[in-house]
């Protein structure tokens, strides 16, 4: 499920013209502020997100279901094949046949690439190359709490370690975490007990996050990646949001960019003219 999202608001701008905030807006929580603070929760320095956007709009605190739910009524006339995945394309000046899992194929004039980080269309086109490691581990997770006094999003700047804290809609709070430290396999089990011991000199509001948290299945964990792709596309094959520019997950721009890069396609293809891209 991914925990929360910052849909910030060069994202919302895009939901706008797609007539699709409202759902957005009453699901999150507005965000105004974004605070660094030091390990013991005193703010160092804090940005107005609202003077900093304009009216470019709101910047949101969600979960990511319930961005998913939000946007569904975007697509409910869209025809979706749930659980079937691509495993071959071959393209020509004519179209791009695709093969799928379950055995079926399909020509088309047009294949768009938004399956992430790991693209299995970028992989059968542009190149096989496979993300880097940002040599860091990150934790996510989401409690039903606000902490006490918390307004704001925060990131508070340990040694070689931060911890965020992202509120969100229905009082709860999205947190994420992480530590520079080399790719490892962290078990679910006992997890939660080893997340809160990695921060325990942590300030107050990261101790009443942690302490609201009561499962090990509550915390994603998974190493921190990048991905450079300097080629988006090929004849009739187009890679959009992270599967072209993934950028760091601390940015909160991968799903804000991918919106905009959604935009921009939909609006070439809505003109009517041939979309030619050298």
């Amino acid at each position: 499920m991914g925990a929360g999202f910052l849909v910030q608001p060069n994202g919302m701008r895009m939901l706008r013209a797609l007539g699709l905030a409202a759902g957005v807006e009453n699901a999150g929580a507005v965000v105004r502020r974004w605070q660094f603070c030091s390990e013991h929760g005193d703010v160092l320095s804090e940005i107005d997100l609202e003077t900093l956007w304009g009216d470019a709009g709101p910047c949101l605190g969600i979960e990511r279901r319930k961005l998913q739910r939000a946007l569904l009524p975007g697509v409910a006339n869209v025809r979706c094949r749930l659980g079937t995945s691509v495993i071959s394309l071959e393209q020509d000046d004519r179209c791009v046949s695709v093969g799928f899992c379950d055995g079926s194929t399909g020509d088309y004039d047009l294949v768009v690439g938004a399956d992430g980080i790991r693209s299995t269309v970028r992989t059968l086109t542009l190149t096989t190359a496979v993300p880097s490691d940002l040599g860091a581990m990150n934790w996510r997770s989401i409690a039903p709490i606000r902490p006490a006094g918390l307004s704001a999003l925060q990131i508070h700047l340990g040694e070689g370690s931060v911890f965020g804290l992202v509120p969100m809609g229905a009082g709860r709070t999205y947190a994420f975490a992480y530590v520079i430290e080399q790719r490892f396999h962290d078990p679910l089990e006992g997890r939660l007990v080893r997340l809160r011991n990695r921060f325990a000199t942590f300030g107050g509001r990261v101790q009443e996050y942690l302490a609201s948290l009561e499962r090990d299945d509550q915390v994603i964990c998974s190493a921190m990646e990048w991905m450079e792709c300097e080629k988006w596309h090929l004849g009739r094959v187009v890679l959009v949001g992270d599967a072209a520019h993934a950028s760091s997950p601390m940015m909160g721009q991968g799903g804000c960019m991918a919106m905009e890069d959604a935009c921009a396609l939909g609006n070439l293809c809505k003109s009517h003219r041939p979309v030619i891209v050298i």
